[in-house]
């Protein structure tokens, strides 16, 4: 007897490819928080909205991708981990590039002289905190490397 249920529509384009990316702009965002703390120790306003500027497109399309995963995903998909855990980390990703968008709009704004013996220790937690932004870019890296290799067919090959 045929079925009239289609299989195929139970399956859809590997979502691990825009988390890719939705974290490689998270951790762009957060390139430039060395850059945007020194132009605040230099009382750069100009460059301080540059980067305000910068951050706030790449927010933008950190959210458009959010948002396309978010309706991509009906569901009824079957991917290989509970829909929930695959949001929480697009969630975490989106933290960062918030946080970026948040530090960069505030910065040009706070009217702060940085004393010389606390300089040092700011540039070295904004270093960090773009080393731990690209260690999360790599791990999500690895992730859809071990999860594409799930996907068989037209879905791994939609997915490239």
């Amino acid at each position: 007897m045929p079925t009239t249920i289609k299989f195929g529509k139970q399956f859809t384009k590997s979502p691990f490819k825009a988390l890719r990316k939705h974290m490689r702009i998270a951790s762009e965002s957060a390139t430039f928080l060395p850059e945007a703390m020194q132009a605040f120790f230099r009382n750069d306003r100009e460059a301080l909205q540059e980067t305000r500027q910068t951050v706030s497109e790449l927010m933008a399309d950190a959210d458009q991708l959010l948002k396309e995963l978010q309706q991509r995903l009906p569901d009824a998909t079957n991917i290989p981990l509970a829909r929930r855990d695959l949001f929480d980390v697009l969630e975490l990703q989106e933290s960062i590039a918030r946080r970026m968008q948040e530090i960069t709009a505030l910065l040009p704004d706070l009217p702060v002289d940085v004393p010389i013996e606390m300089r040092k220790p700011l540039k070295r937690l904004a270093d960090r905190c773009v080393a731990a932004t690209e260690v999360a870019y790599e791990i999500v890296k690895a992730i859809e490397k071990v999860v594409e290799a799930g996907f068989k067919g037209a879905q791994q090959d939609a997915a490239r």
